[in-house]
């Protein structure tokens, strides 16, 4: 199975598979679409009904495993996807075999944890909750 994922950042792309950064397993996952709906009802008929209905943006996790060869390797790389995640409007591509998706992304909320025992081997990861546009694009890989 080949699988790439980078985020596009002002300066070209970020690859978080490739050291110091390992995208985990657990990382797009899973996928959830919600409507923003617009319903009409009526005192004299039962039910309501849905007269319009949207696309709400997707969110799903982006775990990233950091490892650095010192601290400030470490840091370093963390303020890089801090950075990275804090873009207003940015791009995230997802190749899985021969299957390419690219994600129009916004703003993410993230945590960055160093407990202690990654803290002594230079660790950290890096988990974000990535807002997406619905209207996503899947196209064959070249």
């Amino acid at each position: 199975m080949i699988y790439k994922c980078r985020v596009t950042t002002p300066g070209g792309w970020l690859d978080l598979m490739t050291a110091p950064y390992k995208l985990s397993a657990e990382a797009f996952v899973e996928e959830t679409l919600t409507w923003r709906k617009q319903e009409a009802n009526n005192p004299f008929v039962d039910g309501t009904w849905i007269v319009n209905a949207t696309k709400e943006n997707i969110t799903r996790s982006v775990d990233v495993y950091v490892r650095g060869e010192t601290t400030a390797q470490t840091t370093a790389a963390v303020r890089e996807l801090r950075d990275t995640f804090s873009q207003i409007n940015y791009g995230i591509e997802l190749t899985i075999d021969d299957v390419v998706y690219f994600y129009r992304c916004y703003v993410a909320d993230f945590t960055v944890k160093t407990p202690r025992e990654f803290r002594f081997s230079t660790m950290a990861q890096f988990s974000a909750q990535v807002p997406y546009d619905p209207n996503y694009i899947i196209r064959e890989a070249l």
